[in-house]
């Protein structure tokens, strides 16, 4: 009986270290979750307050991330706008939209073909009248960040130059 009393209360010693274990961690990873959420919000506030578009691509030509001057320039809807979304979907809308008349899949090749060697990728398009100059630099990872900045003289021209 004595061996039973001594097991259940060090079985019982066992539980509360663990309960008092676990409510530890878990008040730490909360902590640390607002921490980030904080960061999160700052790095998304900074994101879509930029003038120029951005956005990032992964090795596969999947939308990481874009921001929201990207999303307009490029008229994208917000299914568009959402990780995952492939780099020939945006193509395709783009030509939807006229602002592309190329292949898409030829188009999507070359790019993809050219930042996989490691080559920055410059180009200027215009479309309805607005320039816009596009730089895309690869990453380690395979992807690559874009960026996309309207010219000064074609915003002034198109009335767009307070952005």
């Amino acid at each position: 009986m004595l061996s039973y009393v001594t097991d259940f209360a060090s079985q019982l010693g066992l539980q509360i270290v663990m309960a008092l274990a676990i409510a530890v961690f878990a008040s730490l990873s909360v902590a640390q979750w607002l921490i980030l959420r904080r960061h999160n919000t700052r790095f998304t506030t900074a994101l879509n307050n930029m003038t120029q578009g951005l956005c990032m691509w992964s090795a596969t030509g999947k939308l990481v991330l874009c921001n929201r001057r990207y999303a307009e320039m490029h008229e994208l809807s917000p299914r568009l706008a959402q990780p995952g979304t492939t780099l020939h979907e945006v193509v395709q809308h783009r030509s939807e939209l006229g602002a592309f008349s190329g292949n898409a899949d030829e188009y999507v090749s070359r790019l993809m073909a050219r930042i996989a060697e490691g080559k920055t990728v410059t180009s200027i398009r215009e479309h309805k009248g607005r320039h816009i100059a596009i730089v895309r630099e690869p990453l380690k990872s395979g992807g690559w960040v874009a960026t996309y900045e309207e010219s000064p003289s074609a915003a002034r021209r198109t009335g767009s130059a307070s952005r």
